[in-house]
């Protein structure tokens, strides 16, 4: 039997530091376009949702909520039926369907349950980007986290978008580093 994918954009409709980041546009388009774009060029999922204010209760919009609670929410509502989840963040410009197929894969073939995008700080210092994590369904239903220790971590340098400096700092990022995507 087929191992089911799926994809999971948890895009609730304000920011804290920064309003509608979500929704930025971020060279012509909005920037969860990019991440959208890249989910369906990847071909490898067979469910695809993206979690707005609008699709679940508003108990799990408000702050403190996890993005864990929301998936959570889905799964036991019926929503998410796959063996393998891939939470992307919808502001993760630099994922591309590249990423979450050789993520998955090199997951799948160490036979762990979990994967994480990481970057590297001043050189030396590993940390989560803020991009994807992947997760075995019936492992984040046990563990209910997405950064677990035993997690095969996996390289994509970017910015966490949370402020309006990040914003910007994406911006330059995409201007040294990821011109032949966003700059055609």
């Amino acid at each position: 039997m087929p191992v089911k994918l799926a994809a999971f954009i948890p895009a609730k409709s304000n920011s804290k530091r920064l309003e509608n980041k979500n929704y930025k546009y971020f060279f012509g388009k909005p920037i969860i376009e990019w991440v959208k774009n890249e989910v369906k060029k990847s071909e490898m999922f067979n469910e695809f949702l993206i979690s707005k204010d609008i699709n679940r209760p508003k108990a799990l919009c408000e702050d403190g909520v996890t993005v864990e609670d929301v998936l959570s929410y889905h799964i036991e509502k019926g929503d998410i039926k796959a063996d393998y989840i891939c939470v992307i963040y919808p502001c993760a410009y630099a994922v591309t369907a590249e990423h979450l197929i050789n993520s998955f894969l090199k997951m799948r073939d160490a036979g762990i349950d979990y994967c994480y995008s990481y970057g590297m700080l001043n050189g030396d210092y590993e940390m989560d980007a803020g991009g994807f994590y992947w997760c075995k369904t019936n492992a984040f239903l046990r563990d209910n986290i997405f950064l677990h220790k035993d997690a095969l971590c996996y390289e994509l340098p970017m910015i966490d978008i949370n402020t309006f400096e990040d914003f910007l700092g994406a911006k330059l990022d995409v201007c040294y580093n990821h011109r032949e995507r966003f700059l055609k």
